[in-house]
């Protein structure tokens, strides 16, 4: 009988759960062996100290697990008191290790505003607040979100149904002079 070891010899992936085995007649078989990491090709390699003997399986695949929680794909940008956010965010659904889950197209990621830092308000408004997921993406770039109310600190949390939210803090600036006010 020998220990047969399995290691990543290329891939960015780790193993979970099992990486020896004994074999017994020539078979080694892993007990709760896994893949973890971000989706693409890994090398696996299983080898034995004596006598020296490796073998390599070459360009295994990892591929998405089972979608847990929300991620800010694409981050806000720009806030302009009552402007659309020159860059409007994309929220990708992703499993534990932060590969987007692809096959989900069911669901709509919503967006809220809490409360600012310092105690201010701000209502956050555009053609809708939220967006529907598509290969495991809401991309609202159509949607011309804008925050309007007291220049601070905001938090937008994005959430859908009972995966794990997702959240940004955006500064609001002052918009354009609407008025001259003389005191």
């Amino acid at each position: 009988t020998e220990v047969v070891t399995a290691t990543v010899s290329s891939g960015v992936a780790t193993i979970t759960g099992g990486s020896t085995a004994t074999a017994s007649a020539g078979i080694a078989t892993f007990s709760g062996f896994k893949l973890q990491g971000v989706a693409g090709n890994n090398d696996i390699q299983f080898s034995i100290a004596s006598p020296s003997l490796t073998v390599t399986q070459s360009a295994l695949p990892l591929t998405f697990g089972t979608a847990t929680k929300l991620m800010v794909g694409t981050p806000s940008a720009g806030f302009t008191n009552g402007v659309a956010f020159t860059t409007q965010p994309s929220i990708k659904l992703t499993d534990a290790d932060g590969n987007t889950v692809t096959n989900i197209s069911t669901g709509s990621v919503s967006v809220a505003v809490g409360t600012g830092a310092g105690g201010a308000t701000a209502v956050l408004s555009g053609t809708s607040t939220s967006k529907s997921v598509a290969s495991g993406v809401a991309d609202f770039s159509a949607n011309a979100l804008k925050l309007t109310g007291t220049v601070d600190t905001y938090t937008l949390t994005y959430s859908l149904g009972a995966y794990t939210s997702a959240t940004e803090t955006v500064t609001l600036l002052p918009g354009a002079a609407t008025k001259v006010v003389v005191t």
